[in-house]
């Protein structure tokens, strides 16, 4: 009896969240505001976690319709219509609506003048887009352009040093990637990320066949922040995870095995 009082009390909060969206010819005067509709948008998003199979997706594409209301009805509220778009573009790419997903994080881009930050985080989800599509010069020019992004904050900023590094791995371009990574060090958020960012260099230095320089470098950084592991903080367990995490000390010791 207690379950199935739940369970209309559920479908009655779901009958009055989609009378506000869809359910009724009056719904953009019942919801007076962007900033209204994007919290309506997000509290149906929100409810799709732990949902699985067809209801997951019923409640997702509901969370698309209500997202897309905002920019419907409130075209002028750039902020709102910025965070919607992207939403949707999150949404869309979770479901493999690959051709949906560029085209909402295009639309971001376009209501984002005074939003570096978001602006440059969907220039990196189009990036990692292209990337996936293995495209990658044009995936590093939409790096590049987050890189140089007026504004934009510099941690994301230094996801996208970190991902034009990451490509020219990929690619084998070593001498671009060691350079990339250089430049990145130099804006490095702290031990952890410097870690991250010598690790990827020494890589690229292996892929060079430069073994004795990476070796120097590995050795120097090692040294350097035992100091910081070997202290009792958060900031001690971080660093001593991320040299272990570190992939060039074993591809180093692969690659003076195989005589290179």
């Amino acid at each position: 009896m207690e379950l199935s009082r739940m369970s209309m009390k559920c479908r009655w909060l779901w009958l009055c969240l989609w009378c506000l969206i869809g359910g009724s010819g009056n719904a953009a005067q019942q919801v007076q505001s962007a900033s209204d509709q994007l919290a309506i948008a997000s509290k149906i998003h929100e409810s799709s976690k732990g949902r699985k199979g067809p209801r997951r997706l019923q409640i997702l594409h509901e969370a698309v319709e209500a997202y897309e209301q905002v920019s419907q009805s409130w075209p002028r509220a750039q902020t709102e219509c910025a965070i919607a778009a992207f939403r949707r573009g999150e949404i869309h790419r979770a479901l493999g609506e690959l051709g949906s997903a560029r085209g909402a994080f295009e639309e971001v881009l376009d209501f984002t003048r005074d939003n570096p930050d978001l602006h440059a985080r969907a220039l990196l989800e189009l990036g990692h887009m292209d990337r996936r599509e293995e495209r990658w010069r044009d995936c590093v020019a939409r790096y590049r352009q987050a890189l140089k992004l007026s504004g934009a904050s510099l941690r994301f900023q230094n996801d996208a040093r970190e991902w034009i590094v990451k490509v020219h791995l990929t690619t084998m371009a070593w001498t671009s990637a060691v350079l990339e990574a250089e430049h990145w060090l130099e804006y490095c958020e702290g031990p952890v990320e410097e870690i991250q960012a010598r690790d990827l260099q020494l890589r690229a230095l292996i892929g060079a066949r430069q073994l004795r320089q990476a070796r120097e470098q590995l050795l120097e950084l090692q040294q350097r922040m035992a100091i910081l592991a070997d202290a009792p903080t958060a900031e001690g367990r971080r660093v001593t995870r991320a040299l272990e995490q570190m992939k060039a000390p074993k591809a180093l010791k692969l690659a003076r095995q195989n005589g290179r």
